[in-house]
This record gives C-alpha cells, sequence and structure tokens, in this order.
C-alpha cells in the first residue's frame, strides 16, 4: 500500500476519534459552519478463475468536507484513496435560491438512478452493470430542484464529458476495454472543447423518497419513485477525426428507473439504452445499439438489522452483435445473491455478495471463469 494511501487512512481515523468526541461531525468558526464525513470500505474478493484471485482490498477511503459560507452558498469537497490510487471525487460550489440549487465544479451527472447512490447507502457491495453506461463525475454546471411539494424533482446539466481512453483501447477490434465511456474530469487539458447535456426528472407520488437502498425506515406508508434520464455527448477528438484510427465519435443515452420500499422490502428496477458511434481503422463510422437493465432487491429479515438481497443484471453490447464487451463476449447475464448485517443502519454494516457471472461469448472467444465472491466492511461518519 503506498505511503499517501496510509497517511489518509490516519487522517481519517484522527477526524473520526476527534469529530466522536466533540459530540458531532460540525465544526463552527465565525464566517462558517465545517461539516468533516469519512468513508471507510474494506473488501475481500475471491474469483473462481484460473488462475483464482484471492485478495484484500481498500476499495475506498474518503474524507469529505462541506461549509456554509453563507444562507445561500456552500461547498463541497471529497477526496479518496482507494484501489491504491488517489482521486478528487466532489469539488462544487452550491449556491442556493427560493426556485433551484446551481452547481458550479466537479459533480455527479445526474443520470442512473444506481450511480446516483452514494456508495455509502448500497444494497449491494457494488452498483450494478447498468451504472457503468452512466458517465458519473464531470467537470460543469448544473441546476438542481423541485416541485409540487417535492412530488417532482428535476436535475439539468452541462459538462465536459472527460472520455476515458483506456475504455477505447480495443475499438479497433470492435470490442470495449471497460464498459464505462466516460471517467471522473480531471482537467480539461485533453477534452474535445465540446460538451456532454445531461437531463433527469423524478416523480415521488406518494412524498419524497430519498436515493438509499435498503428499508431501513419506519414508513407509515410505501414509497415509489420512478426517473426517466437521458445524455448525450459529441466525442470527436478536437482535431477531427485522424485517417486509419479508430476513435470514438458521439455517445448518447437515455433510460428510466423505479424505486419501491414498503414493509421491510425495498426494490429498484433500472433499463438503459445507449448509442456508441465509431470510426474504425478503415474509416467507416460504425454504430452500436447498447441495452442493459438492473432488477434488485431484498428483505429484512429482521428489522432494521439482517437483510436478505438478490439481483439479476444483463447488459447487450450492440444488438447487431458487432461491438464484443471486455472478454469478447456479446450478453452479460449476474445472479447475485447477497446478505447484509446492519450494526448501525448504513453508517456500519458488513455486507456479502456471490456473483454469478453468464456471459454469452462470440464464437472466436472462450466465455471466462469468474464467478466472484466479495466480502465488504462498511463504517462511515
Amino acid at each position: 500500500m503506498k505511503i499517501r494511501n496510509i497517511l489518509l487512512l490516519l487522517i481519517i481515523f484522527i477526524f473520526s476519534a476527534y469529530t466522536s468526541a466533540l459530540g458531532g461531525e460540525d465544526v463552527t468558526s465565525k464566517s462558517s459552519k465545517l461539516i468533516i464525513g469519512g468513508r471507510l470500505q474494506t473488501q475481500y474478493q475471491y474469483v473462481d478463475s484460473d488462475p483464482y484471485t484471492n485478495r484484500l482490498l481498500l476499495r475506498r477511503a474518503r474524507l469529505t468536507f462541506e461549509s456554509k459560507l453563507t444562507d445561500w452558498a456552500s461547498i463541497k469537497v471529497q477526496v479518496e484513496a482507494g484501489k491504491q490510487k488517489f482521486t478528487l471525487k466532489d469539488a462544487y460550489l452550491n449556491i442556493r435560491s427560493k426556485w433551484f440549487n446551481t452547481y458550479i465544479g466537479q459533480k455527479h451527472v445526474p443520470f442512473s438512478r444506481e450511480a446516483l447512490n452514494s456508495s455509502k447507502y448500497l444494497q449491494m457491495v457494488e452498483r450494478s452493470r447498468s451504472s457503468e453506461f452512466a458517465p458519473f463525475r464531470q467537470m460543469g454546471v448544473g441546476l438542481h430542484g423541485f416541485l409540487l411539494n417535492k412530488k417532482m424533482e428535476y436535475s439539468v446539466g452541462v459538462y465536459n464529458g472527460a472520455v476515458d481512453n483506456s475504455s477505447l483501447s480495443q475499438l479497433s477490434n470492435n470490442m470495449l476495454n471497460k464498459v464505462k465511456i466516460f471517467h471522473i474530469d480531471v482537467g480539461a487539458s485533453k477534452d474535445n472543447n465540446k460538451f456532454l447535456y445531461a437531463g433527469r426528472v423524478d416523480l415521488h407520488p406518494f412524498g419524497y423518497m430519498k436515493m438509499q437502498q435498503s428499508y431501513l425506515e419506519s414508513l407509515e406508508h410505501s414509497l415509489l419513485s420512478f426517473g426517466i434520464n437521458f445524455y448525450s455527448s459529441d466525442d470527436s477528438p478536437s482535431k477531427g477525426h485522424s485517417v486509419g484510427v479508430a476513435e470514438l465519435k458521439r455517445t448518447s443515452a437515455y433510460g428510466g428507473d423505479a424505486a419501491f420500499k414498503f414493509k421491510g422490502f425495498a426494490c429498484t428496477f433500472e433499463l438503459i439504452h445507449r448509442n456508441l458511434s465509431w470510426w474504425n481503422s478503415v474509416d467507416q463510422v460504425q454504430d452500436a445499439a447498447q441495452n442493459t437493465f438492473t432488477l434488485q432487491g431484498g428483505y429484512m429479515v429482521i428489522p432494521k438489522k439482517f437483510e436478505l438481497t438478490a439481483r439479476y443484471e444483463f447488459v447487450n453490447f450492440d444488438k447487431d452483435k458487432l461491438l464484443l464487451g471486455p472478454h469478447g463476449q456479446n450478453r452479460d447475464k449476474w445472479l447475485t445473491f447477497g446478505l447484509n448485517y446492519f450494526f448501525e443502519d448504513h453508517h456500519m454494516k458488513i455486507q456479502l455478495n456471490y456473483i454469478l457471472k453468464n456471459e454469452e461469448m462470440s464464437p472466436a472467444f472462450t466465455e471466462p471463469q469468474n464467478n466472484t465472491l466479495l466480502i465488504q466492511f462498511a463504517y462511515y461518519f
């Protein structure tokens, strides 16, 4: 483990002890109020492959700083040391008004319920495959607000749309190296000077429903939420297409999702359609229509303590079977069974997942053996 990861872990535990001694996580000065948060997720992974994978992993170690500058302005900065690297996650200014909030900086793009769910509140150890179709965090400007007594929620924004070139390293072979096309924006030095546009609308017919998975509330009635979202990004190179090089041209996606909670049950469903256009190595424009959906649910066997979970995930990499997945597959069909034990709600919990992976391969490739066991201990303050 790198020295900086160890130092960040020490800082997290020092702040945790300090804020616990204070009886909270708030530090107030004459000019502002500082809220300090932390998150630690340690994970055991076993992959039934040849050779097998057997390891311990620092999945996430984060520190979050939120400062309320005035009644109408605040900032948030979140840093992480996980998977042996240091990353800036969030860094944005929030300007509040009577009608909506304006966000300026690096923040989640409003797309995919699963992607927008904080890793603190996940029902499974890892997010679903559907979330990998989302742009996640990007530099940009966005608006967020409510209508109809918080029964309607909306978000729109304009972002850089930073492309992960490592995901496209096999594009000349009509393959994706990773399902995720975008990575966390680390600056505009390699950006193509064009923007990603995104928007989302959520309906909460029975009252506002937070994006927190698992049933840990005591609800008097059921909660139901529906969401629709889209994004579109021109990803063509700023200097134009290079002849004889496989390059991404455009990415767009739209989808819908739903969440339900009542009497110990907590369920989610998400469906996303993504279109990718790219130039292949002989300068022809290719198009891939991709689809993914996830059905996930859990039931509290012991209220607020012990939950049984299950999830089905489907990914179709191209309806015409031209673009293949990272292993040369046409489709993924994953089935996950899990259990959660909550020591103190989502603040401290242990999770176990076993993932049965079924990949439908293109004839030129052999299906990998990669069923996976994940065990994770999670703590946050």
